[in-house]
């Protein structure tokens, strides 16, 4: 046991008195980087440490936004403060809202889209039902091809009446005889029918941008194509002598008929003129016209249509009831065989026999009625078991078939068609035409 001594190193024994405790230093403050800042808790709700402490507003979605109970939004409130949500209230935007609620001001007129009808789309990206720029881009060639027939039509009128009474101004009185100036007349009409034909194929082509060169070509079609189309129509022929007598009778019943054309004498020289032009100029010039620059520009958005529509016209322009129908007819047959075969050549070829049978059996008929009848009677039944025979096999090997229209041609065919005015109009004319044609009994 050691002894403590006083200062004076005397050594009085003085009892040892325990040194007193003194408290560790305080651990440091675990929330700040900084130790001169006032050492309080985090702020649960700021990121930055300097913003006053105070418990989120409720109503800003700005945390510098002056702290303040929510405005008044009613000017009229007897009821003090608006009812208290769950959330935050929407206020609308309008006028009465404060600036620090208002939207940001539209200097510029926004957009306003109009929610408007799905419009279907093909798979390549066209719509199915053409839009106003597309429609109007479509009807331009209907415009045009029935701005062309209406004015190839209006020429044929036109200048025939011209060169009628120039040729009988002349002829009148120098002696000739009528039958003369009948075969004047007819040479004027072969030429007039000829240019007014021609020419307007030129001009519809160049205005649509067409091009009728390629389509006299023989490299598309076979021999056997361009055979088997000459006997379909031979056969059809004769099945047209019954679609005129039903034609007739039907008409018959109403005390109606067709108005026939007198039996004139005719020179040998004017029925050569006409036989040739039935034969070899009509067949050529016809069949550029309508299944050439009518048929294509019908048919660049609705092949099927352009078919139909094409052999209307074709009918139509022919001016009589009975030739209406039948021709119309032919004007199928021949667009399904331009079409499939992709040239003139078989039309021209189909369209000039059909022709000369029918120049021929006229011939026949004028010269002895009896064996022109015998004929007629032979021709009519033969040709109809022909034709219904040609007819099933053309239908089993889809030769004659009708192409089949989607939804997206169908959209674009006779809708926008019918909305044409010039189509309009010239159909128009020719039903009046084949009207004045009928006469009662």
């Amino acid at each position: 046991m050691d002894n403590n001594f006083n200062n004076n190193g005397e050594g009085t024994f003085i009892p040892k008195t325990p040194e007193p405790q003194v408290a560790p230093p305080p651990p440091p403050p675990q929330y700040y980087a900084n130790q001169g800042v006032q050492q309080t808790p985090p702020p649960q709700y700021y990121s930055n440490q300097g913003v006053q402490q105070t418990p989120p507003p409720q109503y800003y979605a700005n945390q510098g936004v002056r702290q303040a109970p929510p405005p008044q939004y009613y000017a009229n409130n007897p009821y003090g403060q608006p009812q208290q949500y769950a959330q935050a209230p929407q206020y609308r935007y309008n006028q009465q809202v404060p600036p620090q609620y208002a939207p940001p001001p539209q200097y510029y007129r926004q957009p306003q889209y109009v929610p408007s009808p799905a419009v279907a789309v093909q798979e390549n990206g066209i719509p199915l039902i053409p839009r106003p720029e597309e429609r109007k881009f479509i009807k331009r060639f209907y415009n045009c091809t029935g701005g062309i027939l209406l004015g190839v039509f209006g020429a044929m009128m036109l200048f025939l009446f011209i060169a009628m009474g120039i040729i009988e101004s002349v002829t009148d009185g120098m002696g000739i005889p009528e039958l003369t100036v009948n075969t004047y007349i007819s040479i004027a009409m072969v030429i007039i029918y000829v240019c007014c034909e021609f020419g307007g194929s030129l001009l519809g082509s160049k205005l649509t941008n067409m091009r009728l060169k390629p389509l006299f070509t023989t490299k598309t079609f076979s021999v056997g194509f361009l055979l088997f189309g000459i006997a379909f129509i031979l056969a059809w022929q004769a099945v047209e002598f019954f679609v005129l007598i039903i034609t007739e009778s039907g008409l018959n019943i109403f005390d109606l008929t067709m108005l026939g054309t007198d039996e004139e004498p005719v020179t040998a020289f004017e029925t050569a003129v006409m036989t040739i032009y039935s034969v070899i100029l009509a067949p050529i010039f016809e069949e550029i016209l309508f299944r050439g620059f009518v048929l294509k520009n019908l048919s660049r958005f609705n092949v099927r249509f352009g078919i139909i529509m094409s052999a209307i016209l074709f009918g139509l322009f022919h001016g009589n009831l009975s030739q209406f129908i039948g021709a119309t007819c032919f004007g199928v047959i021949v667009a399904l065989t331009t079409v499939k075969a992709n040239s003139l050549i078989p039309a021209i070829v189909m369209h000039s026999v059909g022709n000369g049978m029918l120049s021929l059996m006229s011939l026949i008929y004028q010269s002895n009625e009896t064996v022109g009848d015998t004929i007629y009677f032979i021709w009519m039944f033969a040709g109809a078991v022909i034709f219904i025979f040609m007819a099933i096999i053309a239908l089993i090997k889809g030769i004659y078939k009708l192409p089949k229209k989607t939804e997206l041609q169908r959209n674009r065919g006779a809708k926008i068609a019918m909305t044409s005015i010039p189509i309009l109009i010239l159909i128009g004319i020719e039903i009046i035409e084949i009207l004045l044609n009928i006469e009662t009994l």
